[in-house]
């Protein structure tokens, strides 16, 4: 077999995408248990952090701790996510998964601490090269979260390195249609010009009061109907039915008690501001991530039976049941 037909999987774009939606179904609310035990208490935590850092006058006393607990939670958060891509990975085998106990449930939190953290500064620097190796970057991680409850610990990052070159076209779709990575990075550009305009304001003698909260949501409109859209359709359809729950709900509440909320009363400041992007970006991201796991799940698992033929194997003893 020459290698151009080696690296081509099984199934196409697409065909994987809708095989991952079904693959999450079928692990039903246990298997999300398991994700969602794990990123839940990460992403409430990093809301915490975020606006504790940005507006408490307390915030250098609490940077310390808190970024140690930060630390802690995403070691947590990527242990739960690779053992909901074990789950998956035994689902797909057509075997009862298996749990992993405490001692290794220990180790798999450790290899992740080791690799995962690298992936923040990596992402990061896309930006300035113009997203150029975010795919690469993306599905290597992606792989070394899904493979570390499944493969061999001396070959997890070797493995997830090698499947993360393979069929290059279906890594590409699978992130512009499912992965909120995209629209987190556009929202960080969106972030940077609006302190530029900020900055650049202040050296012609214009006043911050005077702009207030208004370039973040002008820049950030801008960006979303320009930048963020073809990036990350999905993703953008998310956030635009996220916020227009959170714009409704103070409504919602004055209506059904006459509360009067803080948010109503602020008017569009609310959402206007770096806290609020970050709480509808991580609801994009607790939507959009467990099916974005199954889809490396099954792009690792076609990855590894190319040679192995275990794909195979499993369709015709699930046929022959």
């Amino acid at each position: 077999m020459s290698k151009k037909h080696d690296e081509l999987f099984s199934v196409s774009h697409f065909l994987l995408m809708d095989e991952a939606l079904t693959l999450v179904r079928t692990g039903g609310p246990s298997a999300l248990f398991f994700y969602y035990l794990g990123t839940l208490p990460f992403v409430a935590a990093l809301l915490i952090f975020w606006n504790d850092m940005s507006y408490s006058s307390f915030a250098a006393e609490h940077a310390l701790w808190t970024s140690l607990l930060m630390g802690m939670l995403f070691c947590w958060m990527k242990g739960w996510q690779a053992v909901y891509g074990r789950v998956l990975h035994d689902i797909r085998l057509g075997i009862t998964p298996q749990l992993a106990g405490p001692a290794e449930f220990f180790r798999i939190c450790f290899r992740q601490a080791m690799i995962q953290p690298w992936g923040i500064f990596l992402f990061m620097l896309c930006i300035p090269l113009l997203f150029l190796p975010f795919p690469w970057v993306n599905a290597f991680f992606q792989n070394h979260t899904v493979l570390g409850a499944v493969a061999d610990k001396k070959e997890l990052t070797r493995q997830s390195m090698t499947l993360a070159a393979k069929e290059k076209w279906q890594n590409y779709v699978i992130i512009w249609i499912l992965s909120p990575w995209p629209l987190f990075l556009v929202f960080l550009s969106c972030f940077g010009l609006a302190a530029l305009i900020i900055h650049f304001g202040e050296m012609y003698g214009i006043r911050t009061e005077f702009f207030g909260d208004l370039p973040w949501f002008v820049i950030g409109v801008l960006f979303i109907i320009l930048g963020v859209w073809p990036a990350s359709p999905l993703g953008v359809v998310l956030a635009v039915n996220i916020l227009l729950l959170l714009i409704a709900l103070p409504h919602l509440i004055n209506m059904l008690t006459g509360v009067e909320t803080v948010m109503l009363r602020s008017g569009y400041y609310w959402f206007a501001n770096t806290t609020s992007l970050l709480t509808i970006s991580c609801g994009v991201y607790l939507l959009l991530d467990p099916l974005l796991k199954a889809a490396y799940t099954l792009r690792c698992f076609y990855g590894m039976s190319l040679r192995s033929g275990t794909d195979l194997l499993v369709d015709l003893r699930l046929a022959n049941k």
